[in-house]
């Protein structure tokens, strides 16, 4: 029901019996086309913008995930300075209160002795009476061979299925997209301005942004996030891309392609931006489709371009589902501490009822504060 609120609505998913099998143990495209047909689902996963969102995985939490995720007419809202400053304002919280954060710093696995944890950080051992690992089903795969005590709950890791998700920003010297706009009936002409776009097209989702005040952008420079797709349209840009996973194995951090985008980028302002330099083909195709998606006959010169594939290592995927057959609240509160009289914690958006959102992680980290006898954040 659409009155209940989202823990009624939980708590009835995972009851659920559909056809005779309960819900959770059903896989979410299997149940819908059982009520629906093959063409009215394609179109669906067209229309939506995410192929992921009703792909295969857990009915009951897909069910969940979709109701509590699409909502009828959106307002599209965003922090002044950027959402990295909800990251930014918790790390500042964690050093005022006596806490250490050493970025780039990839944990290689960890044992326990006596009641010590004793991680392999480069060519450190550091050494912690109590451990939280705030990673997703892949990142903890990475180290587990070097890790005895995740060696014993696979299964409990395993329960989720990483997703990746890929983003493609550009910039420009003008919104050039206000003439893609539309004339209605009454014969006023409505610019493009805001929100999203959806295509069948690779680009699957285009984004306009707005200004830090969250007005649309009438004039001067101007940012897409040009592409932001899901599911089998990722691998489109694998042929213009770096081996997926390169980077990690290699022991860096970002891919550098062989033939970057020569753009105006400052490193000095946007180092992060800059670091993760996009292939000159992929800006190419980009704007093809661009032009393409709005019906132009060109879109003009990009000035920056950048993209993060985040099925790249250690992530596996920008988020994670819950595999079918798995009841999802109980392998929450049971990984939250996964083996009984060790100080091991984990938490994150990938072991959460929010699976993709912020609030999944901060959820699962109140849970494992609650381990520590404190209040939630």
């Amino acid at each position: 029901s659409l009155d209940l609120d989202f823990n009624q609505r939980q708590q009835m998913l995972q009851e659920a019996v559909f056809d005779g099998t309960p819900l959770y143990q059903q896989g979410f495209w299997n149940v819908l086309l059982r009520i629906m047909s093959d063409e009215a689902y394609k179109m669906a996963v067209d229309t939506i913008g995410y192929n992921i969102a009703v792909s295969n995985w857990n009915a009951a939490d897909g069910i969940l995930g979709f109701l509590a995720d699409f909502g009828v007419s959106p307002v599209y809202k965003g922090f002044t300075k950027g959402f990295q400053q909800l990251p930014l304002v918790l790390a500042d919280l964690f050093t005022a209160a006596g806490g250490e954060i050493r970025l780039n710093s990839p944990v290689a696995g960890f044992d326990e002795q006596d009641g010590v944890f004793n991680l392999q950080v480069g060519d450190q051992t550091v050494q912690a009476k109590s451990l939280i690992l705030a990673m997703p089903r892949r990142a903890l795969e990475l180290i587990a061979p070097t890790s005895p005590l995740l060696q014993q709950f696979p299964d409990l890791i395993a329960s989720v299925t990483p997703q990746p998700l890929f983003k493609i920003f550009t910039t420009y010297d003008n919104p050039w997209w206000l003439e893609a706009g539309y004339t209605p009936a009454n014969g006023d002409y409505q610019p493009l301005e805001s929100g999203r776009s959806v295509t069948d097209l690779p680009l699957q989702q285009t984004y306009y942004w707005a200004q830090g005040d969250g007005s649309p952008v009438t004039a001067g420079p101007a940012m897409l996030m040009s592409s932001y797709d899901d599911g089998s349209h990722v691998s489109f840009w694998d042929g213009l891309r770096p081996a997926r996973g390169q980077a990690w194995r290699e022991g860096l951090l970002v891919n550098t392609p062989a033939d970057p985008f020569v753009s105006e980028c400052d490193p000095a302002e946007n180092r992060d931006w800059c670091a993760y330099q996009a292939p000159r083909k992929m800006v190419a195709e980009v704007s093809r489709q661009l032009a393409k998606m709005h019906d132009l006959s060109y879109t003009p010169e990009v000035k920056n371009a950048t993209y993060r594939d985040w099925g790249d290592d250690p992530y596996g995927g920008a988020l994670n589902f819950w595999n079918v057959g798995v009841k999802s609240g109980e392998v929450i509160e049971q990984i939250v501490q996964p083996v009984d009289g060790h100080e091991l914690y984990i938490c994150g958006e990938a072991y959460s009822n929010w699976q993709g959102w912020v609030e999944g992680a901060l959820q699962t980290a109140d849970l494992v504060l609650a381990k520590y006898g404190l209040e939630p954040l």
